[in-house]
């Protein structure tokens, strides 16, 4: 795969809806809060991708990184149901 150039990577990035400094939790545990610490480029296919750390839980303290499809897509479940893998925690 030919990687692209400075300008096109820096836009990829600038155009991303998640910012570092965001936290989130996870469908699964609404209990657990993710903080965002990084929107990368995955060097393979230049993928967006989102870093993002345990901040509560089991695994508390742990890195993950997911692309950014994943990190915002909308899961849909029997019976109609869907919801977001990851929702935005809204700051007061």
């Amino acid at each position: 795969m030919d990687h692209k150039n400075e300008t096109t990577l820096r836009e990829l990035l600038a155009a991303s809806p998640v910012l570092i400094g965001e936290t989130y939790v996870h469908y699964k545990d609404l209990e657990k809060v993710y903080l965002v610490t990084d929107v990368v480029i995955t060097e393979a296919d230049n993928t967006v991708s989102i870093v993002y750390k345990a901040l509560s839980g089991d695994t508390e303290g742990i890195s993950f990184v997911r692309p950014l499809y994943e990190f915002q897509e909308w899961l849909s479940f029997p019976g109609g149901n869907s919801v977001q893998r990851f929702s935005l925690v809204t700051v007061k």
